[in-house]
């Protein structure tokens, strides 16, 4: 889909590699975001902020430039098969884009046929790819993978992202976390399954919870998460490993940034950085 930014980041590609003949391709990507980890066993689906890339082919140059950072990485692989890629983040500096930028790149550089791959170690972004597209959710359970409805037509899902979001904790503490997490994937897949999303939302709540009790969460995510109790319009609220996400009603969603913006001001000192991700 041509969104109007990836329009712009096409003009951007011309003006920066000249419009020589040569197919562009374009590729978009979203940040995958687990809501439930039990180690082997995770939930996990899409947001829709994510990595934008426009690339074509060129010679035996790799050349990958950031849009935002003007940063340019070259490689010569010497096989006739580069390409020029030009790579935009929806969120700049986000822990995790680093990741999902360089999958895009990967996937453009398939399409285009080069024999060029940039190293990468996550292997989330292909599991949200093919079984959490848009308006699903994928689980990794005992070893397989499933596609399960996300039914959020009523609900945006807003990333909360206060300074500090370190999780850290003790083993035998995290051991107990992901066995009492483990429960809950197997609740919230059979919720999902029947289209229950309030029971999905009481299951993210009760996993907050638990992740307050068992992990050593810093202040600030724990300030941030309480900022959003008794806001209406607020379904569920869990941290994840980049911030916090919420679950908002379309309707109230404009009310509930500025009474969180507000609440975390004043408990924390500054507004915290609210996106709309989905």
């Amino acid at each position: 889909m041509y969104t109007e930014r990836s329009v712009n980041l096409k003009s951007d590609f011309y003006k920066r590699y000249g419009e020589a003949s040569g197919r562009l391709y374009f590729e978009k990507t979203g940040l995958p975001c687990v809501v439930l980890d039990g180690g082997e066993n995770k939930m996990m689906f899409s947001l829709n902020c994510g990595v934008r890339a426009y690339g074509r082919a060129y010679g035996d140059v790799l050349r990958v430039l950031n849009a935002d950072t003007n940063v340019c990485d070259v490689h010569f692989v010497k096989n006739g098969k580069g390409a020029q890629i030009l790579y935009k983040t929806d969120i700049a500096d986000l822990r995790g884009m680093r990741n999902t930028a360089i999958y895009t790149i990967n996937k453009l550089l398939y399409k285009m046929g080069s024999m060029g791959r940039i190293e990468n170690d996550t292997s989330l972004e292909p599991i949200c790819d093919r079984y959490a597209p848009f308006g699903w959710c994928a689980v990794m359970l005992n070893g397989n993978l499933y596609s399960v409805p996300l039914p959020l037509f009523d609900y945006n899902v807003l990333l909360i992202q206060p300074r500090k979001t370190r999780i850290t904790s003790k083993s035998e503490m995290l051991d107990r976390f992901r066995s009492s997490e483990n429960d809950r994937i197997n609740g919230a897949y059979m919720a999902l399954k029947s289209y229950k999303i309030d029971t999905f939302f009481e299951i993210l709540n009760e996993s907050e919870k638990s992740a307050e009790m068992l992990l050593a969460l810093s202040d600030e995510i724990v300030c941030a998460v309480h900022a959003t109790y008794g806001i209406e319009g607020i379904a569920a609220t869990r941290v994840c490993e980049y911030g916090i996400i919420s679950f908002c009603s379309k309707e109230k969603t404009d009310n509930a940034i500025l009474r969180i913006q507000n609440e975390c001001k004043r408990n924390l000192g500054y507004s915290v950085r609210i996106s709309v991700v989905k």
